[in-house]
């Protein structure tokens, strides 16, 4: 991200080691206040729960945009090419077929779905309005019936991210004018592993007006690099930056 040109703020609740030079490291409690986890969710699990922590992640990025923070950008997104979005408009670009991706983001700080789901976030329904039969209707009903009270977390960990928003998008008409799905989603899922492989650098390489690539799968990442692989290519791209 530093390389291509952007300026990038890492925003943490707390000391955070080893980061790289060209980041500035924020404080993220003015953005969103860290007992928002609690309130949103009174039964939540240990913080470091890792669902919880992505749950909160998801939140925290649209608490970023009603605070007009910029474009946010996940840790496991790399950049390929200087990028920053229209500031006037919303930018999501497709992941799926008929699914957005939130790892690349950006909504001006009054968009009407950034105010629909903190009117939500500060008012006193149990659950967000968006969810469909299954998870906003029917699973609650379940954990009635079995005497525990449903949390946000056991309506699915994307409720804030991929789902949320999908959910949410053509209420504020966002298929109207999505952003390619090769912006920064050209492999996902299992096929994100095709990073490791050889050719990939050339593949991805050529990819035209390609802004950056979602690492989604992360595994092989200890691994050594193979010879021709975009994750060579990466890891040299960015020697003696550390």
């Amino acid at each position: 991200m530093v390389k291509v040109g952007l300026e990038v703020s890492l925003y943490a609740y707390g000391p955070v080691e080893g980061v790289p030079p060209g980041v500035t490291v924020r404080d993220a409690e003015p953005v969103l206040p860290f007992d928002t986890m609690r309130r949103v969710n009174p039964d939540h699990p240990e913080i470091l729960d890792h669902k919880a922590r992505l749950q909160f992640s998801d939140l925290f990025r649209l608490a970023l945009m009603r605070a007009g923070k910029g474009f946010w950008l996940d840790t496991d997104v790399y950049m390929l090419r200087h990028f920053l979005p229209d500031p006037s408009k919303f930018y999501l670009a497709l992941e799926g077929r008929q699914r957005f991706g939130v790892s690349a983001m950006y909504f001006p700080k009054d968009h009407p779905l950034v105010k629909e789901v903190f009117r939500w976030v500060e008012g006193n329904d149990l659950l967000p309005s968006w969810l469909r039969f299954r998870r906003g209707v029917l699973r609650p009903i379940l954990y009635r019936l079995v005497g525990r009270r449903m949390t946000t977390l056991d309506a699915g960990t994307t409720i804030f991210g991929n789902d949320g928003i999908t959910l949410l998008a053509p209420k504020f008409g966002l298929f109207d004018s999505p952003a390619p799905k090769s912006d920064f989603y050209y492999w996902t899922a299992r096929d994100t592993e095709k990073i490791f492989e050889p050719g990939s650098a050339q593949v991805l390489l050529s990819v035209p007006d390609i802004k950056g690539f979602h690492v989604h799968r992360k595994e092989r990442c200890n691994e050594p690099p193979v010879a021709g692989s975009f994750f060579e290519w990466a890891v040299r791209n960015v020697e003696g930056r550390f």
